[in-house]
């Protein structure tokens, strides 16, 4: 962990930084355009064309933040992976999300719903045991319901807090995988996935189908023989 760690502050720093700029900016002009508009309506009144030109400006660029802040969580995978600037590797990531976008989408979809689950059930759970450990019989006489109310909402903003930590690095290693499996299938066929994601990606069948043709030229060749 520790070598890795200091890898990428050696080798990767900057690109990170690079990537986080390139996000500050798209804020940074998001904001300008929100206050331009508030300028604009000052000074001109809240017309209808304004009101809609504005609604159509912050949506684009909205749109545009979350697909970079999409391309950025891949392409990160793929500067560690290829060892390469950010540039190529969202011009990589470009090409897998465009290769592959029933796989990412399924990804993401999976992400999200695991990420939902996660994050209702677990601190519902423990706010749900802490009430009820405050409010046994053993502390119902020396506590208080206030207390018990305010220590049950402290068990569960803290395990709100873990629960988004847990489901922020979860996610990163799911993401990380499909980018491995993704490059496999690729670069080498998917020679080092899992026969269940060969099965997955279909891989099996193009291997009978190359074997196939391969067969043909020998078969060809035996019958110019006899």
């Amino acid at each position: 962990m520790t070598i890795f760690l200091g890898y990428t502050l050696r080798f990767h720093i900057g690109t990170a930084a690079f990537g986080a700029f390139v996000l500050t900016a798209v804020t940074a002009f998001q904001a300008a355009t929100k206050a331009l508009f508030e300028s604009m309506k000052k000074t001109q009144g809240e017309g209808n064309m304004i009101k809609l030109v504005e609604v159509c400006v912050q949506y684009c660029l909205w749109c545009f933040k979350k697909s970079i802040e999409f391309i950025n969580s891949y392409a990160y995978v793929y500067v560690f992976m290829d060892n390469v600037g950010f540039c190529t590797a969202c011009f990589h990531t470009f090409g897998m999300i465009t290769s592959n976008p029933i796989q990412v989408g399924i990804n993401k979809v999976v992400q999200l719903m695991l990420s939902l689950v996660q994050s209702i059930t677990t601190p519902l759970v423990c706010a749900f045991a802490s009430y009820y450990s405050f409010n046994g019989d053993k502390y119902a006489a020396t506590t208080s319901s206030f207390a018990v109310l305010v220590v049950t909402a402290t068990v569960f903003i803290v395990s709100l807090l873990m629960t988004k930590a847990f489901v922020q690095v979860y996610s990163q290693v799911v993401q990380s995988m499909t980018v491995f499996a993704l490059y496999d299938v690729k670069e080498y066929s998917g020679r080092f996935t899992r026969p269940t994601l060969r099965k997955a990606f279909s891989l099996e069948e193009e291997d009978k189908e190359e074997s196939k043709e391969e067969s043909k030229p020998s078969d060809a060749q035996s019958t110019t023989l006899l």
